[in-house]
């Protein structure tokens, strides 16, 4: 373990300290400053380190390297002075130097862990749709994953009726009452729904207001102002679009729109297998003529009302 101790506890040495005081490797001996009121010395104290109005202090006791963020040239030389041998004093630029090391290390560090806390959502989304088997809750779970990861208020899933050239709105959230009054609209063209079709990545449009051209009334009545969106696609054939929706402008990350589209691809096979199991559960209980329900169907709901009384 690193021992290292800080003199100064103004906005640099503040900054240095909360950076070093994350790491496990590093034990912060002690930080010294004249001013008791000073930024850097109520940190030390609440994390429970020890300070001091003199920094010669920090001189007895065992350290490795003694950080020096005073700007002053008489600390600086009563350092070197007094310092004990094999203790490194760091000072000037090269303090500066060290603590936007340090401060990219941990950046790195936060962005590593927050990048596993991503993929390890979607490894349990992917876990929650292969194992429902109500499709309902299955399209609720990926505007959840997908709202949650792009950080936006509100979502919504449209699945695609080829037959009809239709969208037809199966979930959504975040939205009032008056969103889902419309659940079936045309594939227009020229329109926001044919634009996202179009592309097989996210279309964002950060600024409805700017976007005459693809604005929506039922939207513009929400009050949604941005907007990101994918098709979902299964074996080549389009099943459905996923947007996420924000109440503010707003533009979405490389890393959101990817996240989006990762989503968009679990989602896409779990909602093709779950139709192709509808179907074939409806072609065993329906009959290939009539469309009516066949005699095995008659007998599951006759044992059903049965296993009740």
């Amino acid at each position: 373990m690193i021992r290292i101790a800080i003199v100064g506890a103004g906005k640099g040495g503040t900054s240095l300290l909360e950076i070093l005081s994350e790491d496990p490797t590093i034990k912060i001996t002690g930080v010294a400053d004249r001013k008791k009121t000073a930024p850097g010395i109520r940190l030390a104290k609440a994390l429970r380190i020890p300070t001091t109005a003199d920094f010669k202090t920090l001189l007895k006791k065992k350290n490795d390297i003694i950080i020096n963020v005073t700007g002053s040239p008489a600390v600086e030389a009563a350092l070197q002075a007094s310092k004990h041998e094999g203790v490194e004093i760091i000072s000037g630029r090269s303090a500066r130097l060290a603590w936007t090391l340090i401060n990219e290390r941990q950046k790195s560090q936060r962005e590593a862990e927050r990048l596993l806390s991503e993929y390890l959502s979607l490894y349990d989304l992917s876990l929650k749709l292969s194992s429902n088997e109500n499709i309902a809750k299955l399209y609720a779970t990926v505007i959840d994953y997908a709202t949650d990861l792009t950080r936006t208020p509100a979502g919504s899933l449209t699945m695609f009726d080829e037959e009809h050239g239709e969208m037809v709105l199966v979930a959504s959230k975040g939205f009032s009452r008056y969103f889902s009054r419309v659940r079936r609209w045309k594939v227009r063209k020229g329109g926001l729904t044919t634009r996202i079709l179009n592309q097989k990545g996210v279309t964002v449009i950060e600024n409805l207001k700017k976007s005459p051209k693809f604005n929506n009334p039922i939207l513009l009545d929400e009050k949604v102002a941005a907007v990101a969106a994918i098709p979902l696609w299964n074996e080549g054939k389009i099943l459905g679009i996923l947007y996420v929706d924000d109440f503010q402008a707003r533009s979405f990350s490389e890393k959101e729109t990817s996240l989006l589209s990762l989503i968009s691809t679990i989602a896409a096979t779990t909602i093709g297998k779950a139709k192709v199991l509808e179907m074939t559960r409806l072609m065993a209980i329906t009959d290939e003529l009539t469309g009516l329900f066949n005699h095995r169907h008659l007998l599951q709901q006759l044992s059903t009302e049965l296993s009740r009384t």
